[in-house]
């Protein structure tokens, strides 16, 4: 049973009662009340239990006339009026009256809105001009007043990879060409839940699809006591991976050229899918584990690349970086260090390096000498040392990896992380996965 109904009538030009506010409130309390028993007293000719009402309200001078209606899904149960339309002309209510509702517009109109959502007739992240062509072309003008176009609108937005609400991809396909697309999945934060696509404006025109990726994060681990949060960031990075693949042909993309990627924070996932082996298990009643989880590539910008700390003060002394991701602090990580060594030789990338590891390029725009408006903790967090030290784990695991900062020129044609990947996944395919 539901009810619905409408505000009183009133004109701006007319004085109303500071009582007329809450006629809603009464409106649904006194016919929501009489609904359930509703149809019984129809269908036994009883007396009408709305009438009444609506007259001791217009009685009361608390509305001058109101209009009532009662139904479930089946059909109307009653419609009712009572009172006038305009208190001098005397005009009585009729059921199709037309009523200024002000701003009680935004609820049934966001109300209407929620139910074609539910019905599948729209999505959310629909741009308006969709549906309102007069509104296509449409300017967003920033803090500095400068004018760009809105945000790029996902072709697929917030599909779940897993049962956790975190565990959500965006999918923005080429506007052109006919597939089957590459696609390179970029990762957004460990430690807050973020999507963040790749350079759309680059990778689309090229024919590359884009997969803004949310993993569940370490502060979601911590919720729940996990013995090791960065577990969660980890293990959602290769699903999603195999999600994408499993789904490939739904969304024309090329399952056998994925490449993967993040900044800072959200590289750290990125990495770690394209240093450790193939995840794939056959025996998985899941589908989706059953799919490789091998990339192409890897591109990784001004970034984090192990959770080892012994190894971060190895490559930048006195950084300090990653806590909660092994389950204790950073200091206590360090006192803790051999007993912790097995955690981090599961999770950490730079430890899961090997010769067939997926080609990864390290991109940053900062030097080995700190710029004079960079505090010395964001350097040290985001210091191009952090993948000089990863590359020579690198090259001596006999994994490719190329950096490429100002005075460091990478040993690879790509002029950047954007240009890497779109070499590597032109490239000719080796073998199916």
């Amino acid at each position: 049973m539901k009810s619905i109904y409408l505000t009183p009538s009133s004109k701006r030009t007319e004085s109303r009662s500071p009582q007329t506010s809450r006629l809603v409130a009464v409106l649904f309390v006194s016919i929501a009340g009489l609904a359930p028993g509703l149809a019984a007293l129809h269908a036994a000719a009883a007396p009408d239990p709305i009438t009444p009402v609506l007259e001791s309200l217009v009685d009361r001078q608390i509305v001058p006339g109101a209009v009532a209606l009662v139904a479930n899904r089946e059909k109307v149960l009653a419609l009712k009026t009572a009172g006038c339309t305009s208190l001098a002309r005397k005009t009585p209510m009729r059921a199709d009256a037309v009523f200024w509702i002000a701003s009680m517009s935004k609820s049934l109109t966001g109300t209407a809105l929620m139910m074609l959502v539910d019905e599948g007739k729209i999505r959310l992240a629909d741009p308006v001009e969709k549906f309102l062509p007069e509104f296509k072309g449409q300017q967003v003008r920033a803090a500095d007043g400068t004018l760009h176009p809105p945000k790029p609108v996902p072709t697929h937005a917030d599909v779940s990879f897993g049962p956790h609400p975190h565990q959500l991809i965006d999918i923005y396909l080429p506007k052109t060409g006919k597939g089957s697309f590459p696609a390179v999945l970029w990762f957004g934060g460990i430690w807050k839940a973020a999507k963040h696509p790749a350079n759309l404006g680059f990778f689309n025109p090229k024919g590359i699809a884009v997969i803004a990726v949310q993993v569940r994060t370490m502060e979601d681990a911590v919720a729940v006591k996990e013995k090791v949060p960065i577990s969660y960031v980890q293990t959602d990075a290769i699903r999603a991976v195999q999600f994408v693949r499993h789904h490939a042909a739904k969304w024309n993309l090329d399952p056998q050229r994925l490449a993967v990627g993040g900044g800072s924070q959200g590289a750290q996932p990125a990495l770690f899918v394209g240093c450790t082996r193939d995840q794939a298990n056959a025996m998985s009643g899941d589908p989706v584990e059953r799919e490789s989880s091998l990339v192409t590539c890897v591109a990784a910008f001004r970034c984090q690349p192990t959770l080892d700390p012994v190894r971060m003060q190895e490559w930048v002394p006195g950084v300090k970086w990653g806590a909660p991701a092994l389950g204790v602090s950073f200091e206590e990580s360090l006192k803790r260090h051999d007993e912790l060594l097995p955690i981090i030789r599961k999770w950490s990338p730079d430890h899961l390096l090997h010769k067939n590891a997926a080609p990864m390029f390290f991109e940053n725009e900062w030097s080995l000498s700190r710029p004079d408006d960079v505090t010395q903790v964001n350097y040290d967090v985001h210091s191009p040392a952090w993948a000089l030290g990863f590359q020579k784990s690198a090259v001596a695991a006999g994994a490719k990896c190329h950096v490429k900062f100002p005075g460091h020129p990478a040993d690879h044609p790509a002029k950047d992380i954007w240009d890497f990947v779109f070499v590597e996944l032109k490239r000719p395919i080796r073998s199916k996965l």
